[in-house]
């Protein structure tokens, strides 16, 4: 008899699923797609920060070390520099949005040549004592958790994971003393 399994996948199916998705180059490039994308993406919230202290006629030194007019002077800069970081944070969400649906569609394409290649070399007595509708409906619900719930799952933990990060480097940033908080925080969770 078949047991089912409930909750979570087991880190197994997680391995698995990178593997098929295109190993190491895959989750190498998606990893480096979603750090430039965080990147940018805090970028553009850090340069509102900076508009909004140029808004009061001041000069603002970005970094404490490039010094920016006010906005009184030259707001088409504040406005250009916004453009061009939310151009970048929008291809970056576009590019890693789209390089994890294509390693899911990858994975889920090779993941259903290996059930296929089981179940058609399967040896007959199988099919003699299981019902075909059995066979079929096992088959069909595998796809669909192949094709739906596995990479909905992947994409939303990839992208949970990358928040973490990025929430975690800014305050170690803007905070380093944090550390001597958030590391014994974080070995306790593990």
């Amino acid at each position: 008899a078949e047991e089912r399994e409930h909750g979570l996948s087991s880190v197994r199916t997680w391995i698995t699923w990178f593997y098929f998705a295109g190993g190491w180059t895959f989750t190498v490039l998606q990893i480096t797609f979603m750090a430039i994308d965080r990147i940018s993406y805090v970028g553009t919230e850090w340069w509102l920060a900076i508009w909004t202290d140029a808004s009061d006629g001041r000069t603002v030194y970005a970094l404490q070390q490039f010094e920016l007019p006010s906005q009184e002077e030259d707001s088409m800069l504040y406005v250009h520099v916004y453009l061009l970081l939310v151009f970048f944070s929008f291809c970056f969400c576009i590019m890693r949005s789209q390089w994890v649906v294509m390693g899911g569609l990858r994975s889920s394409k090779l993941m259903f040549q290996n059930m296929l290649n089981r179940v058609v070399y399967t040896p007959m007595h199988y099919f003699d004592t299981t019902p075909m509708g059995r066979v079929l409906n096992r088959f069909t619900y595998d796809v669909e958790t192949l094709d739906i719930t596995l990479a909905q799952a992947m994409s939303v933990t990839l992208i949970a994971f990358s928040w973490f990060f990025a929430g975690i480097s800014v305050m170690v940033i803007i905070f380093p003393y944090i550390l001597l908080i958030l590391i014994p925080v974080i070995v306790s969770y593990f």
